[in-house]
């Protein structure tokens, strides 16, 4: 397993696409516009998963636990079909927006001490991958913080990245394939 590159799957549950799917009207021009960005989304994910297995990545996938009731569902499917039965996986709950410390303890845990570069998916932009990128900036200064916007998403339609790029480890970038050649 490459120690030195992670990826990051933050709050990929249904619960988020669902309770957008009821309140698109707060935040979207129309429904359709909202499907589009989840499936674009969704798309850009899968495709980082891949990347991912094929250079033996640890896949960190963080969950909200407090969003859903039944576990067997919480990363939505098709995500959960492109990792499959990838022995480099781990699922987390954390309990709050930023989930730069359970990813922390994660690898403390497997004895991963450096980590040259975290490639940040999921949603909410404007919150949970906001705050987890910021804080995982600040413990991890000498580690790359590449934002795959391609795989970023927000339910409220939010595409600003507030102070997140304040950080010089940090960057936005749309895809990991054009930011790591």
């Amino acid at each position: 397993m490459a120690d030195n590159k992670v990826l990051v799957i933050i709050d990929m549950q249904p619960f988020f696409l669902n309770r957008a799917k009821r309140n698109w009207r707060r935040f979207w021009d129309s429904k359709q516009s909202f499907l589009d960005e989840w499936n674009k989304v969704t798309k850009g994910i899968q495709q980082e998963i891949r990347i991912a297995k094929k250079n033996k990545e640890l896949i960190i996938v963080v969950e909200y636990w407090r969003m859903e009731t039944n576990k067997k569902t919480w990363t939505v499917s098709a995500l959960r079909k492109t990792i499959g039965k990838y022995p480099h996986v781990v699922y987390l709950n954390k309990d709050f927006d930023d989930g730069s410390s359970t990813i922390q303890n994660e690898l403390k845990r497997r004895k991963i001490q450096d980590v040259a570069v975290f490639k940040i998916t999921g949603v909410n932009r404007s919150f949970c991958v906001a705050d987890t990128a910021k804080n995982l900036s600040r413990k991890y200064s000498d580690s790359k913080i590449l934002l795959i916007d391609e795989a970023i998403g927000d339910e409220h339609g939010d595409n600003g990245w507030g102070n997140v790029t304040a950080f010089s480890n940090t960057a936005i970038v749309p895809n990991s394939t054009l930011a790591l050649v």
